[in-house]
């Protein structure tokens, strides 16, 4: 196995399943210092280490990691390169990724606790703020979520907050498959993000706030929020902060060379072009990506985990959901690699279900979802946003609904 800590690559940037696989990506702060918004939305699929950049965020901004800062990020870029944010803010941080709930109630329930933790563990690492989660707050985190804010300001008004928000999204998924509406205006959801907005440039001077799709959703995101927090998916500085490039996997692939089933580099790439490659996610962008959870699966030999059935279930109800479209046409053009051209890429999306969603919508959110990419450079080469289908893998999944729903026989040429 490759060494785990090597020269250039950073330990809060591995693949999720192995430290061999660490990657340099400490060049992104440059990156989001320079966005011209305090305040970002990034989005990618599932897999792509998107909660390695907010350990990479945590530990780089957060004035209780001053200490280890030398030792962690010893042979990286932004070593060499620090900005004069390092190591300058308290660090909140939520993490959304296990929420969920039988019922409205008990979502509810876990939603709350999630606020709870992340507040408790803020108050552990910053024993210095005189804030007291006592009875009546734990009663209503998010009402303890404004007080400490407010209280954080007074006592601290030189000082900010620097808000990480992990899988913002996660809880409408349940509104756009599982049907359940009921979520897509809850009190509580709606009053957690107006309670971040309103102390957003007074207590919380940056936010970053991660996500797989773009949901429109109360008056922080969407058409009415739009100045408050923005959604760079798909600019053109933002394409490869997350996903490894070709340069990067040409630097891990020699590690794994030979070893168990796997053949010499020359096949590890060719069989990774096919399985978790191909990913662009800006329309000027014409470098492709491999997805890290894939690729780490493959170089490792390990299973998926159910990660494949997850994906077929979900892209099978996009597809059964949608209205308007000629699925064996769609398809076919899919498996064909054709480019699937739009105005644009929804930049949010209607927290609706996906039955009453327009082609263009639809479209957008199978992007967003990783079933299709955007055509490498596609500005450029067509004048106009382009999909297409990224890799081998991803089509056996419209391969599989094709024939399951027998739309009609494959062409030969499939």
């Amino acid at each position: 196995m490759a060494e785990a800590k090597k020269a250039g690559r950073s330990p809060a940037q591995n693949s999720g399943s192995d430290k061999a696989l660490n990657v340099d990506k400490s060049a992104f702060v440059e990156t989001l210092e320079k966005c011209g918004s305090s305040h970002v939305l990034m989005l990618r699929p599932h897999g792509f280490g998107k909660s390695h950049l907010m350990d990479l965020l945590f530990s780089y901004y957060d004035k209780s990691s001053l200490a280890s800062f030398n030792e962690k990020y010893a042979g990286t870029y932004i070593r060499m390169h620090p900005t004069t944010l390092k190591n300058s803010f308290r660090v909140l941080r939520f993490v959304f990724s296990s929420l969920g709930g039988a019922d409205e109630q008990e979502f509810e329930a876990n939603f709350k606790k999630i606020v709870l933790d992340g507040l408790d563990a803020f108050l552990k690492r910053n024993p210095d703020v005189d804030f007291a989660l006592d009875d009546d707050m734990k009663a209503d985190p998010i009402f303890a979520l404004t007080g400490l804010c407010l209280n954080f300001s007074q006592q601290f008004p030189a000082e900010k907050i620097y808000l990480l928000i992990e899988d913002y999204d996660n809880f409408a998924y349940d509104v756009l498959f599982e049907n359940r509406m009921e979520l897509a205006s809850a009190d509580f959801l709606v009053d957690f993000y107006e309670s971040i907005k309103s102390v957003l440039n007074v207590t919380i001077g940056r936010t970053f706030i991660t996500g797989v799709f773009p949901i429109a959703f109360g008056s922080l995101f969407g058409e009415n929020g739009l100045n408050v927090v923005r959604n760079f998916a798909s600019f053109r500085s933002f394409a490869d902060v997350a996903g490894f490039t070709a340069q990067e996997l040409g630097a891990i692939a020699p590690d794994f060379a030979g070893k168990g089933k796997l053949g010499g580099v020359e096949k590890i790439v060719q069989d990774l072009d096919a399985t978790a490659g191909g990913y662009v996610f800006s329309p000027y962008s014409a470098d492709p990506l491999y997805n890290p959870r894939d690729t780490a699966a493959y170089l490792q030999e390990k299973k998926t985990d159910g990660t494949d059935e997850k994906y077929q279930k979900r892209l099978n109800t996009i597809l059964d959901l949608s209205q308007g479209f000629d699925l064996k046409d769609l398809i076919d053009r899919i498996l064909r690699r054709d480019l699937i051209k739009l105005t644009s890429v929804t930049p949010f999306l209607r927290l609706s279900l996906v039955s009453s969603y327009n082609n263009s919508d639809l479209l957008s959110l199978l992007f967003y979802l990783g079933y299709l990419s955007m055509a490498r450079d596609s500005i450029k080469k067509t004048g106009a946003v382009a999909l297409v289908c990224p890799n081998d893998h991803i089509a056996g999944f419209f391969r599989r609904y094709y024939e399951d729903k027998k739309l009609d026989a494959l062409p030969d040429d499939f």
